[in-house]
């Protein structure tokens, strides 16, 4: 029976389509019912005609978590000591030099709109290898001689990078902040301290590791689904929050801290180019 059915349910959409290239667009009220039979055309059908017919499985949606509310206290080192056991993660040793190259090259392309030559990579790959983290490196790179000169350059901030900072601000850090101030401040400063704000919730989060993991899928299936054309590489691309959910939880915090600064400047590059 389930092989009839399915075939009479090939027939239609076949017919119903036209092209084979063409997916359904199936009303609203019979969606719920077709998603129901997907696994079973999967198996029977393939993927590649399943998704010709049926089109792309709806993206289930996840809930944002709470906010932390941000403590701002000078004394407190507790967000310092967190220790992960680098063997949980499934990263051979050499590889971490790779992706630390990778890293540095693309955090500087990002922040200062400048490609890396040599001797910056080297001064930085050597700040790594002496124990410094991604965050280290990214907060020293902000606070040089290098990022002052572009923050005292005359640099406006777009009506586009305006509103998305406070957006931001407003959806993943719980705070306001007015456009009267946004439009006085210079781009390479904005985007700064957008950035600032975003690693000290995640500071605040690391007690609460499930939510940590939630919010950063839901920021990065959210960005991944309002700019599509900026990303380079798939997972970037992606708008499954379960699938960000799931890396989150697989690699070491480090780098779940470096895709938020590397994305929030590329973001904030796209937007201010006007």
């Amino acid at each position: 029976m389930k092989v009839i059915f399915l075939a009479v349910t090939l027939l239609l959409a076949m017919s119903l389509s036209g092209p084979a290239s063409a997916a359904i667009t199936w009303p609203e009220k019979v969606k719920p019912y077709v998603e129901k039979i997907r696994p079973q055309m999967v198996k029977y059908l393939g993927e590649d005609l399943t998704l010709t017919i049926l089109g792309p499985a709806p993206v289930a949606k996840m809930e944002l978590p709470p906010i932390p509310k941000l403590v701002e206290d000078a004394k407190s080192t507790e967000m310092y000591t967190v220790k992960e056991d680098p063997s949980k993660f499934k990263i051979k040793p050499e590889e971490y030099q790779k992706y630390n190259l990778a890293f540095i090259e693309e955090v500087i392309v990002e922040t200062r709109g400048m490609k890396a030559n040599d001797d910056d990579l080297s001064k930085w790959m050597n700040t790594m290898e002496q124990g410094a983290s991604r965050e280290g490196i990214y907060r020293a790179m902000v606070l040089d001689a290098t990022y002052a000169g572009l923050e005292n350059y005359e640099s406006a901030v777009t009506e586009r990078s305006g509103d998305f900072a406070i957006k931001f601000l407003e959806r993943f850090v719980n705070q306001t902040l007015k456009k009267e101030a946004v439009s006085k401040l210079n781009f390479y400063t904005l985007k700064r301290i957008v950035t600032e704000k975003a690693l000290e919730i995640i500071d605040q989060y690391y007690k609460n590791p499930q939510d940590l993991y939630k919010w950063y899928a839901v920021f990065s299936s959210e960005m991944a689904e309002q700019y599509p054309t900026i990303w380079n590489n798939e997972l970037r691309k992606d708008v499954s929050a379960e699938r960000h959910m799931q890396w989150a939880a697989s690699v070491p915090s480090q780098f779940l801290k470096s895709e938020v600064i590397i994305k929030l400047h590329k973001i904030f590059n796209h937007l201010n180019r006007g």
